[in-house]
């Protein structure tokens, strides 16, 4: 049978469809499409927002620019009223009652040394105007002179008999203690505008009633304007009659702390800049696009060159499941002629090498290794933690064994697991047998051998309620199964709750420390005696204590005395000691409870951040003076 030399080439044969390069093209454009679009209106978005953001900046300048211009004119024409009220022509003319050249002229006078030119009106009492100074100042007839309180000098937004608003300031004119008369200074608001905004289309004013009007140059459709939401400082864009573009500052206008009379709006005129603008948004769509699609096309290119080697790979594949076994990658080019009769081995187009394919195999089987490797970690973790729970729940679950002792502790692993425990429990004859100890160690095998000495010991001491007879019968357990060469420090005490008679056994373990009433600290120091699951067949001696009413007796792993700081240095047993008197100096009736958190918490505070060295472990005895104790706790 005659093997087929045909090279099997992507596309053909069964399973025919989009080729992944195309997929993956497509997906590729489909990204950089969605991407551009992301990008553009992200651009947009924020575009709107500072110009939003802007315009009520640029809104809160110009109300305060108004505001400004306003106390500023609100001052000199308060001066100009006063220079005018005490002159002695003045006051004739308002003596006579009639119309005064002289008056007049002395008003024109006051009025042009100043810059801002005033309209000046000089009024009587019962209302008519005795003179006047400046173009339309007869237009302003002061309609609430015979309804203020004339003796007072008073600025006010008010308007003219056309309906535009003024800043106006009255100052009476008095004979003695009588006021005979006022003068008026007038500023229209449309030329204070003017002054500060000289560049304006426009500028219109609409009063509270909704009455709109134009003050000067172009002013589009008042219904626009009057529409918006009058007495709020705002801006927008209107166009007006001739095809233009307006931009529409609508600023409250009010003096001082009084209520706004009406709103002023100022309009600029943006053709020029919203078509540099639109313009220059063009420009920019069109060079994201041509970018975009020059990006693609490189896209396109590097994909069709990156795939040859996954096709030489696809080609190759093909031709061995057709049986031919003589394929292989090589150069790039046409596929080489046989030169040996047919027998030679057809190579595969178009790939420069076989380097990409390892390279892609490496990587493949790096991955699956990697993914293996998590996977493992994963399956560890919850071991650990489903250990953690484990070893928790193997913690006592109550401590209120005895109404004469309130007994708590704490364990805190350094890792997911300890190699520290302490147990507590009653014994046939009411007395309490209490017990900590610490695996040499950290980690899961420590730990499971703590698991393994806490069984054997609460075993022990239901068979014997001596401490050294316990401590030595467990020992011996512990030397036959330990393969690991494995030890552990430990005190089994057992205390008569109504006397304070405590029989202990230290075995190689922390010394404890006792605390009495008035926050004195003694540590309880024996003769060293051999620890737990090294040799068997030795003796430990009990020792003995009495913990008086009132006093504390505190057991605890090496944890708490080597607790380390960040730079090494270690909380020693004199710090250990202190932290204890501290803790227990804050009050006579603390809780054991209170007082292993309190503990606890300043371990924390001294290790300041620092990863936790060892294993710590808390085990506090209080015999409390009946009523001046808290509450013994009730639970882990």
């Amino acid at each position: 049978m005659t093997q087929s030399n045909d090279v099997h080439r992507p596309g053909k044969g069964p399973g025919k469809g989009p080729s992944l390069q195309r997929s993956v093209a497509l997906t590729a454009v489909a990204a950089l499409v969605a991407i551009s679009a992301i990008f553009i209106a992200y651009a947009e978005i924020r575009g709107a927002s500072l110009t939003r953001r802007h315009a009520e900046a640029s809104v809160g300048v110009q109300a305060d620019l108004v505001n400004t211009m306003l106390d500023l004119r609100h001052e000199r024409l308060g001066a100009i009223a006063r220079q005018i009220a005490v002159d002695p022509v003045v006051d004739a003319a308002l003596l006579t009652g009639y119309v005064s050249a002289e008056a007049e002229e002395v008003l024109r006078i006051v009025r042009e040394r100043y810059s801002e030119r005033p309209n000046l009106l000089l009024v009587a009492w019962a209302g008519q105007v005795i003179a006047s100074a400046g173009n339309g100042a007869t237009e302003f007839v002061p309609a609430v002179h015979r309804q203020t309180v004339r003796n007072v000098p008073q600025t006010q937004l008010l308007t003219d008999s056309n309906g535009s608003p003024v800043l106006a300031h009255r100052a009476p004119v008095r004979r003695g203690d009588i006021t005979v008369g006022a003068v008026w200074a007038v500023i229209p608001i449309a030329d204070t505008i003017d002054e500060i905004f000289p560049r304006l289309a426009g500028l219109a004013y609409q009063n509270a009633e909704g009455d709109f009007r134009s003050l000067f140059g172009t002013v589009p459709e008042t219904g626009v304007i009057a529409g918006g939401d009058i007495m709020r400082a705002h801006s927008l864009t209107l166009p007006d009659n001739d095809g233009r573009r307006l931009d529409a500052t609508v600023l409250p206008l009010h003096f001082g702390t009084a209520e706004a009379i009406g709103e002023l709006v100022l309009l600029r005129d943006i053709s020029d800049a919203l078509r540099r603008e639109e313009l220059f948004t063009m420009l920019a769509f069109t060079a994201v696009l041509a970018i975009m699609l020059m990006s693609l096309g490189l896209l396109l290119q590097q994909l069709r060159i990156g795939f040859r080697p996954l096709g030489a790979v696809v080609e190759l594949l093909g031709a061995m499941s057709s049986g031919e076994t003589r394929m292989r990658i090589s150069g790039f080019g046409q596929d080489q002629e046989p030169t040996d009769g047919g027998h030679s081995a057809k190579s595969t187009s178009g790939v420069k090498s076989g380097r990409e394919i390892d390279t892609l195999l490496r990587a493949v089987d790096s991955f699956r290794s990697s993914l293996d490797a998590r996977n493992a970690l994963i399956a560890v973790t919850e071991q650990l933690e489903n250990a953690r729970r484990i070893q928790q729940s193997l913690l006592p679950a109550t401590f209120s064994l005895h109404p004469d002792l309130d007994i708590h502790g704490r364990m805190r692993p350094a890792l997911e697991v300890a190699g520290d425990f302490f147990d507590m429990f009653l014994l046939s004859d009411g007395r309490v047998a209490v017990l900590i100890a610490d695996v040499s160690g950290k980690g899961m095998a420590p730990a499971l051998f703590a698991a393994q000495a806490s069984a054997l010991l609460r075993a022990q001491c239901q068979q014997s309620d001596e401490p050294a007879k316990v401590i030595e019968a467990a020992n011996n357990a512990l030397c036959e199964r330990n393969p690991e060469d494995m030890f552990l420090t430990a005190i089994l005490a057992v205390i008569t709750p109504e006397t304070g008679q405590v029989t202990f056994v230290n075995a190689g373990h922390c010394p404890p420390m006792i605390a009495d009433p008035d926050g004195n600290i003694r540590l309880v120091t024996t003769d060293p005696d051999m620890v737990l699951g090294v040799l068997p067949d030795l003796e430990w001696t009990p020792h003995q204590l009495e913990l008086g009413l009132g006093e504390r007796l505190l057991f605890y792993s090496d944890g708490l005395d080597e607790a380390q700081t960040a730079d090494g240095g270690m909380l020693g047993t004199e710090g250990a000691v202190r932290m204890f008197k501290e803790s227990c100096a804050l009050s006579r009736s603390l809780s054991s409870k209170r007082l292993c958190d309190l503990m606890i918490d300043q371990i924390d505070s001294f290790a300041a951040g620092a990863p936790q060295a060892d294993d710590i472990s808390i085990l506090v005895l209080h015999r409390p003076v009946a009523g001046n104790e808290d509450v013994p706790s009730s639970g882990s």
